[in-house]
């Protein structure tokens, strides 16, 4: 672990443990070609926008009180390029652009000498994935080692401060490779990354599909007044294929799950489809486009990937005549084989 990351989380734990209210004095090293212009301060936790400043003589000046540090970006009105990366926290903080950099750099208070080291290891590791020639044979393997010496480093940051916007900036980017378990232990251990939305959208995201794995119930739900029960036929098993038009693999999906309707629909099988995260008229274009015949709930939106925590599409459930899931996330020759097996 580096002595250095170790020495600021002490520090800074010390000092945040009793959560005092600081003041902050923000200043945006913004340019000539920006005066008049609005600089917006977002934060990276709730993406609302919590400060505004305009440019004067090339600069722009946030100022506040502040009780928890907190990662932000500064935006020009109307961009959607951040213009910098800062951590809010008491203290006087500079925020400069140098000439050839594609983001600011923050300087003057602890946390943001940390995130400072952060970004320049980003850069680091983004120039020598640039600076590999991909097409020697080792190309991959010098890659990964790359990305792994990387993930090294940043394992030792996050931990060193954890109990900090730092640590929880990155604890975001490993929730969806954790299992609800391992989650479930950091956020009793670490109880600040409760209050980190993404955070806890994966939490509920997790123990919903916790919920709704291989020999749980189904879960019914409802878009513009039809239900997903309303669709499923008594004493006949349901295949619910979740879906986007804009989806490769979707698309891909579809000959297969034709071929099991056409074998097994004789048999006691119905499918449906849900279309999710799709606008309306995309979905229909793509029903045509693709000659699908069973019935689908359009415009579903986020309301059943929500509920059943899929994490991304296609997700294909069948469930059991009981209203038992019998397979979920099986696609290809392992659903065909499945589906063979329960109703041969």
């Amino acid at each position: 672990m580096n002595i250095r990351h170790a020495l600021l989380a002490i520090t800074i734990t010390l000092l945040s443990s009793c959560n005092p209210t600081g003041s902050y004095n923000l200043s945006v090293d913004a340019g000539d070609e920006y005066n008049g212009k609005e600089i917006i301060m977002i934060s990276r936790n709730k993406l609302d926008t919590i400060g505004q400043a305009t440019v004067n003589n090339g600069k722009a000046i946030f100022r506040d009180t502040i009780t928890v540090p907190m990662l932000v970006q500064l935006v020009p009105l109307g961009s959607e390029n951040s213009f910098a990366e800062a951590i809010i926290e008491p203290g006087d903080i500079q925020v400069t652009v140098e000439e050839g950099a594609t983001i600011g750099l923050a300087t003057g208070t602890p946390l943001n000498a940390i995130l400072a080291e952060w970004i320049d290891a980003r850069k680091q590791r983004n120039a020598r994935v640039e600076a590999i020639d991909r097409n020697s044979d080792n190309a991959q393997q010098t890659m990964q080692e790359v990305f792994n010496e990387y993930k090294t480093w940043t394992d030792s940051l996050m931990q060193a401060n954890i109990d900090n916007t730092i640590g929880a900036s990155l604890f975001i980017s490993r929730v969806y490779d954790l299992s609800i378990e391992a989650l479930e232990d950091s956020l009793e251990r670490h109880p600040i990354l409760k209050t980190y939305n993404e955070i806890t959208k994966q939490y509920i995201l997790k123990k919903n599909a916790a919920e709704t794995v291989e020999g749980k119930p189904y879960k019914d739900f409802t878009i513009k007044s039809v239900s997903l029960s309303s669709l499923m036929k008594p004493g006949r098993y349901t295949l619910i294929d979740f879906w986007a038009s804009w989806c490769g693999p979707c698309r891909r999906e579809m000959p297969v799950i034709k071929e099991i309707l056409d074998q097994y629909g004789p048999k006691g099988l119905d499918v449906i489809g849900v279309a999710v995260l799709d606008k309306p008229e995309d979905t229909a274009k793509a029903i045509e486009e693709l000659g699908i015949s069973w019935p689908v709930m359009i415009d579903a939106q986020n309301i059943p990937t929500d509920l059943y925590g899929i994490m991304g599409v296609p997700s294909v459930i069948l469930v059991g005549p009981d209203g038992i899931i019998v397979s979920r996330d099986r696609h290809g020759d392992e659903l065909k084989s499945i589906i063979a097996e329960v109703l041969k």
